[in-house]
């Protein structure tokens, strides 16, 4: 299975694509948090990978592994457009792996409280689901366009550069059609 989101995150430096390996665990009160502080995550240009510093996970409390890739597909007006890939599914993976990298989700009301906007800016845009039962391709790709209030933060040159560069990575069928292509097409199997 492979899922692919959107996201609107605050600032506009975030490198143009990389990884997020930063294991998580339970904190106060049930939320979720990286397994470790904050200042230890560093940030390896030549791998692009954010990780923890070797050793500085914190022990006592179980920890699971989780990772994240992403591509930024577009920057506008102090915020970036992400195309990210959960390689595990933890739960709040996505919030929490950008909260503490420094780009959190614009909305979250638990990682940017400071933020005006009317909703949590993170969109689970496709599912790969493999299907052997079914004959010839038995890989199929459900998508669901962003709604109205998602694409307003966008302007249509960044929606076509994501389209493109999913495409680049396999993540969509490549010339997907006009319902591929169409920011009102909900639901449509590629």
């Amino acid at each position: 299975m492979g899922k692919t989101y959107l996201a609107w995150v605050a600032g506009e430096d975030i490198p143009d694509q990389g990884q997020i390996d930063l294991p998580l665990r339970q904190g106060r009160k049930g939320r979720v948090r990286v397994a470790g502080n904050r200042q230890e995550i560093r940030y390896d240009a030549s791998a692009g990978l954010f990780a923890l510093r070797h050793g500085s996970v914190h022990p006592g409390r179980p920890v699971y592994d989780s990772c994240t890739r992403y591509n930024v597909i577009g920057r506008h007006d102090g915020s970036s457009l992400l195309l990210l890939n959960p390689v595990t599914g933890r739960r709040h993976q996505i919030r929490v792996h950008l909260a503490w990298i420094g780009f959190p989700i614009l909305g979250d009301p638990l990682f940017c409280p400071a933020t005006t906007a009317a909703r949590t800016y993170l969109h689970s845009w496709s599912v790969a689901v493999d299907c052997p039962w079914l004959a010839g391709a038995t890989r199929r790709t459900f998508v669901a366009s962003p709604d109205n209030e998602f694409l307003r933060a966008a302007d249509e040159k960044v929606l076509e550069l994501a389209l493109d560069v999913a495409e680049g990575l396999g993540l969509i069928a490549a010339g997907g059609g006009t319902a591929a292509r169409s920011s009102t097409a909900y639901g449509y199997v590629l």
